[in-house]
């Protein structure tokens, strides 16, 4: 196993939690709403020899023809998987939008720390839009979703794909954490500080083994939040989703604002009332979010499997962005793939 920060180690050594521990009572826990009922079935990428990283497709029905799709790749904290709160949210977007949903699961730290997990992930991406046909992709209608953890690997894999040419036409980030250094506080008194699911002290706890010795939260590829807008341009339309109790809302903020600034078309919407937690609880945000994707990929919208009563709409609020100074990132380091 890679050394661990001790800086971090020594700060929040009272968080006795182990790893085992903790990805026990992720597998145990079970979500509110049942899953829907849509096919689904186990994948092997071709690119990618880990025979632990497995991709599950859903797909609404079984046929020849090419679908929208769109690409999970859930919330880990980027040390545990949990299968039946995905499960949960992948068969109801999949049967909401008549998309085919891809889960993306790739490695998990300490056993495999930065940039393990970003670079199995990506490579599990990739293995499926090289050979589009073979999967059914529509790749004139291509999504990548990721929540939490997994938004900030969304963030980066966007950007890779720009750079391989890969088709992307939309990201969507769920309350994405874009700042490993934990600099970004702009809401952490009034609002994040509510968040009693997810302590500060626990995201130092799954940080500490995600983040190699040596390596600088500031990197761009461990936060995306330091890419420079030059790099940033190139990402696709985003939409970001947080909650006003969220654990990262400054991430969320923050990187909508800088998006906009870079001149990426972006679209917020913020969860009244919730946490860090709401997309495993909120049946309604995974409507609103299958909504969101048909109107996106010119789908039917009158569909009778939506619930009249969840009306949630992205909105662009009004902003005062502050000026960054034209250097910033000056010591970002670049992921080699």
């Amino acid at each position: 196993m890679a050394k661990t920060r001790q800086g971090l180690t020594e700060r929040h050594k009272d968080f006795n939690r182990s790893i085992s521990e903790h990805r026990d009572r992720l597998m145990l826990a079970q979500p509110l709403a049942t899953p829907a009922e849509i096919p689904f079935y186990d994948v092997l990428n071709p690119l990618n020899s880990n025979a632990k990283s497995l991709a599950r497709i859903y797909r609404p029905k079984i046929s020849e023809k090419l679908y929208p799709t769109i690409f999970y790749v859930p919330g880990t904290a980027f040390v545990a998987n949990e299968i039946a709160f995905t499960h949960v949210i992948c068969s109801h977007l999949a049967e909401k939008t008549n998309c085919q949903v891809i889960v993306i699961h790739h490695v998990l730290a300490p056993e495999h720390q930065f940039p393990e997990g970003l670079i199995d992930a990506y490579s599990i991406f990739k293995g499926f839009m090289i050979a589009p046909e073979s999967f059914h992709i529509d790749t004139t209608k291509t999504a990548l979703l990721g929540y939490s953890s997994g938004g900030n690997f969304a963030a980066s894999m966007s950007l890779i794909a720009k750079d391989d040419n890969l088709p992307l036409a939309r990201q969507l980030l769920i309350s994405p954490v874009v700042d490993l250094s934990r600099s970004l506080n702009d809401f952490k008194e009034n609002f994040e500080e509510k968040d009693k699911v997810i302590t500060e002290k626990f995201v130092q706890w799954f940080l500490n083994l995600y983040i190699p010795t040596n390596q600088n939260p500031k990197n761009p590829w461990l936060s995306p939040f330091f890419q420079k807008q030059e790099r940033l341009k190139k990402l696709p339309p985003t939409d970001i989703i947080f909650a006003e109790y969220d654990r990262f809302r400054s991430d969320a903020q923050k990187f909508y604002e800088k998006l906009l600034k870079s001149g990426v078309p972006s679209e917020t919407l913020m969860i009244n009332g919730e946490n860090h937690s709401f997309l495993w609880y909120k049946l309604e945000v995974v409507e609103t979010l299958a909504r969101r994707l048909k109107f996106l990929f010119n789908i039917n919208l009158y569909n009778d499997s939506f619930s009249k009563s969840h009306m949630l709409f992205f909105v662009r609020p009004r902003l005062f962005l502050k000026k960054q100074d034209d250097d910033e990132n000056k010591n970002s380091l670049k992921l080699k793939l």
